[in-house]
Parts: structure tokens; sequence; C-alpha cells
């Protein structure tokens, strides 16, 4: 006999909450520090291309000065991660969203 599976149940869906996002609570914690600060690359110790995103006022700067997002969105800058995955579409969105919003801290 068969059954009958709910995709839903199966394969939920991520969704990706960018209703509010901020530095402190969403950036730094779970796009920075997971993908750029803690490999050693672009915290305030290492400073790799002059860019630091572990502290707000350096990565304001960053993002304003240095391209960031062309980079993390890997569309023709120099690709980050350095050699790793291309973040995911929802913390390219949250780090969009965190631009488009003027950068709350």
């Amino acid at each position: 006999s068969c059954y009958y599976d709910k995709e839903g149940k199966l394969y939920p869906s991520s969704t990706c909450d960018t209703t509010s996002v901020s530095y402190a609570t969403i950036i730094k914690p779970k796009v920075f520090d997971v993908f750029c600060n803690n490999s050693g690359c672009h915290n305030t110790a290492s400073k790799s291309g002059s860019v630091a995103l572990d502290v707000y006022a350096d990565a304001k700067i960053a993002v304003k000065n240095n391209n960031l997002l062309c980079c993390i969105e890997q569309t023709g800058c120099s690709n980050m991660p350095k050699g790793g995955v291309k973040m995911n579409a929802c913390n390219l969105a949250l780090v969009n969203k965190w631009v488009r919003d003027s950068f709350p801290n």
C-alpha cells in the first residue's frame, strides 16, 4: 500500500527573517563572526586588506569604502570569504538589509 508524505513536513522551508537586522544582534554574531572575523582575516588583530569587521565603526567603514557588498556577493571584486564558499542567500540578504537600513547598531 502507498502513503503520502506532506512535502512541507519533509522539506520545511527555511525562512530568512530580515525584519529587524542590527549589527549587534545579527550581522556581527551570525554573519561576520562566522564568515569573516573568526577566520583570522578581518578582525582588529589581523585587519587583512585593512578591513576589520569585529567592531561596528570599522564594519560600517568597510561597507562604505572597501566594496564589501561586491566582495561577499562575489560579483567581480575580490571574492570573500577568500577560498571559501559564498555566503548563502539569507546571509547576503541580512547584510544588504543592514546597509539599506543605514547600518543600525
